[in-house]
C-alpha cells in the first residue's frame, strides 16, 4: 500500500491555495489602508507644537524625534510670533521658532 507519492501533492496543493489566498486578503486589507492613509492625510499649512522635550533614551530610540509625532500637537497657526519667530504654546508651554515647527503631515 503506497500512499505517500499520492497523498503529498494534495498536501503540497492544499498549503499553496491557503497561503494564495491569505496572500490576497493581507493585499486587499493593505490596500483598504492605503486608501483610508491618503484619505484621512491632513491638508493645509498648519504649524503644530511638536510638545515636551522627550528624555535621551526616547530620542535615541525614535531617531531624534523623527519616528515620534509629539504629545502636544496643538495648532500654533493663530497665535503671535514675537519678534524673534518664537512662539509660545498655550496648551504645553513649551517655546518653538515658527519657522521649525512640526508640519501637518505623518
Amino acid at each position: 500500500m503506497d500512499v505517500g507519492p499520492t497523498f503529498r501533492p494534495m498536501v503540497i496543493d492544499v498549503t499553496n491555495e491557503l497561503l494564495g489566498w491569505s496572500m490576497v486578503l493581507f493585499g486587499a486589507a493593505g490596500f483598504l489602508f492605503l486608501l483610508a492613509g491618503v484619505y484621512t492625510w491632513p491638508r493645509g499649512p498648519r504649524h503644530r507644537c511638536p510638545g515636551p522635550r522627550s528624555g535621551p533614551i526616547r530620542r535615541l530610540l525614535t531617531f531624534g524625534d523623527g519616528l515620534h509625532r509629539g504629545r502636544c500637537w496643538y495648532d500654533l497657526s493663530a497665535c503671535q510670533p514675537d519678534e524673534s519667530g518664537v512662539v509660545c504654546c498655550p496648551e504645553c508651554g513649551r517655546s518653538v521658532v515658527l519657522a521649525r515647527a512640526m508640519r501637518d503631515g505623518r
